[in-house]
């Protein structure tokens, strides 16, 4: 979760007025990483998941160093 709280830090938040739209592509575990640092989720669950199946694109809002989930793939979510 460091690692992608740093990422989020110095590329996201602090590049802002660089870019209007970034595309991260990652695994699952980075996945989770991400929002645990984003979103202070427990473990990385995302809605009760473990683990976003392939494929699954989530939209997440960076304005001011705030994130916003405005759009989480639920239907790619399941339990391992």
């Amino acid at each position: 979760m460091r690692r992608c709280r740093a990422f989020l830090d110095e590329r996201i938040v602090s590049g802002g007025e660089h870019w209007t739209h970034v595309l991260v592509v990652a695994h699952g575990a980075a996945v989770r990483g991400f929002f645990s640092a984003m979103f202070g989720a427990e473990s990385g669950r995302i809605y009760g998941s473990r683990v976003q199946k392939n494929c699954a694109v989530n939209v997440i809002d960076c304005t001011g160093g705030l994130f916003l989930a405005e759009r989480v793939a639920k239907e790619f979510c399941e339990d391992v």
